[in-house]
């Protein structure tokens, strides 16, 4: 990819229309751009956002922030859940899912022969 954060920012993008007629999910504020410890400087970048999701048949919404992270040749997107956090109604820090999704982005590169 060219424009790493181009493509970070069109996938959020893609997300915010995909919900936007959707009142079961809700995106909190903007995607913030985050540089968790583990996040190589090779031109990757990350951004994260609060998202909402409200079963229709549960009184209790669920909030788990999406972390999506792009370099020049790889995309992902995370969302990040605690179950005991969903259960205290506790929020996952931006800054702790960012730093999940980079140890899992991390963890699961591998070079292509």
């Amino acid at each position: 990819m060219d424009n790493p954060e181009s493509t970070v920012d069109s996938m959020f993008l893609s997300v915010a229309v995909a919900t936007k007629n959707d009142s079961t999910k809700t995106l909190e504020g903007k995607p913030e751009k985050v540089t968790p410890a583990g996040l190589d400087g090779d031109g990757t970048v990350m951004k994260c956002q609060k998202t909402t999701f409200k079963d229709a048949g549960s009184p209790k919404a669920i909030s788990m922030p999406l972390c999506i992270w792009a370099d020049h040749s790889t995309v992902g997107s995370v969302f990040v859940v605690d179950a005991a956090a969903v259960i205290s109604g506790e929020d996952i820090p931006l800054a702790r899912a960012a730093e999940l999704t980079a140890k899992l982005r991390t963890e699961t590169r591998v070079a292509i022969p």
